[in-house]
């Protein structure tokens, strides 16, 4: 194999490599943000219909 695709196919790997890795710095945190919101909804939702109930 010639060396300029040895390097080409390295290149591309390492290049795949950091955009994963930037997909995961960036997407653990926004689903556990997208979580975090949703429960606080239910909560909210339950506190108000509590209130409700209770009026």
């Amino acid at each position: 194999m010639p060396e300029a695709v040895k390097t080409a196919i390295e290149a591309g790997f390492t290049s795949m490599t950091s955009m994963v890795t930037d997909v995961v710095v960036i997407g653990v945190p926004a689903v556990i943000g997208v979580m975090a919101i949703a429960k606080g909804a239910r909560y909210g939702i339950r506190w108000v219909k509590s209130m409700l109930s209770n009026a």
